[in-house]
This record gives C-alpha cells, structure tokens and sequence, in this order.
C-alpha cells in the first residue's frame, strides 16, 4: 500500500482525515489485514512518523519509509517492491494499493485475490464504473522488472491502461472515488451521510 505522500492538492495530510470517525489511513490498512493477503506492507514518506503512529496497532504489517517520496509514486513503488522482495524472494504475485480509495475493502482484495488463482493473466486490476481501470491491481512476478523502474511511473493508473490488453479484470465500481482534494473529501463525507454509511 502506497501512502508516502504529502497530499499537496488536498493542503493538509490525506492519511489523518477521518471517515466515519476512523483515520483514512487506518481504515486501508484495516481492510488490508482482515483481508486474505498474505503480507500487508505500507509504504510511508512524507511525516513519516506521525504517520506510522496512525497504524502502530497493527503488529502483523512491515511499514517501509521512503525518504525519497517527493519523487513521486515510482519511487514509492520501487521502495515498496524491493523491500517486499528482499523479505520475500519467492514472492510470485504482488499487489499494489493506495490509501486514498474510501470504498476500497476487504471483499475487493478477495475478489482480486481470487481472480489471481484462477486467470491466466499476469494483470489483474478494478475496473471502475466509467470503464477506467486502476487500483488495487494485481501483478505476476514476470511484470516485476517493470515494477522496479521508477522512471517514468507517474500515474499509475496510464501504466495499468497500457496494459489492458494482456489484463483482467474485477468490477469495483466505486473504485473511481478516491481523496484528492477538500471538495473530494466533502462530496465523500455527504454521499456516505445521505446513504447512512
């Protein structure tokens, strides 16, 4: 799970905004952990200790500081892989997450999971409502090399189209929904509060 950033568009830390009364960042790595991946790993940066202090109650995670995080996500995604690799060098598949998807759960990594075991795909990604496809997105070890460039891997969701063509796919509908901005963050909190989330 990538969460290394300063969420500059947002001016103030997306991580500690609270839905439903629970830290952002809490409630992915929550959803994360009851779900069936075997080795939850969250990449930090920006504030990096009053970040980690957000999820110091989760004992079964590794959290990887990355203090080169103003480089963007490929740098983030670098950090995270090699780390997960130097711990894990018979590791096949990969999962990448952001903390930032409030609909994000533990049935959408199931469901991710699931597929994973029973598609030839090496790529296996949400797609959204409007037919975009981005995170969670699962990957075999034979796109990891790929995953190891920080060059270039600005957005990622544009790397994950790229690859439609070799990938599958799971409908997470609301998967397009994620906090980028204040207004994001309102529109959020006033959907969940007309729908008694």
């Amino acid at each position: 799970m990538l969460a290394a950033g300063d969420s500059s568009r947002l001016g103030r830390s997306k991580q500690f905004l609270e839905i439903d009364g629970t830290p952002l960042l809490y409630s992915a790595v929550r959803e994360a952990v009851v779900s069936r991946v075997d080795h939850v790993e969250v990449v930090l940066g920006y504030e990096f200790k009053r970040h980690a202090t957000l999820i110091d109650d989760f004992f079964n995670i590794c959290v990887v500081k990355n203090d080169e995080w103003e480089r963007g996500f490929g740098s983030s995604l670098k950090h995270g892989m090699e780390n997960l690799l130097q711990r894990y060098p018979g590791l096949e598949w990969v999962m990448i997450s952001v903390c930032d998807q409030p609909e994000l759960n533990s049935q959408v990594y199931n469901q991710l999971i699931t597929a994973a075991k029973d598609e030839r795909a090496p790529i296996l990604a949400a797609r959204y409502a409007d037919d975009k496809i981005g995170t969670p997105a699962v990957f075999h070890k034979s796109y990891f090399n790929s995953l190891l460039s920080d060059e270039g891997i600005e957005d990622f969701n544009q790397l994950l189209e790229s690859l439609r063509p070799i990938s599958q796919f799971i409908d997470f509908p609301r998967g397009y929904v994620n906090i980028d901005t204040m207004e994001d963050y309102v529109e959020y909190q006033n959907y969940a509060e007309a729908f008694h989330f």
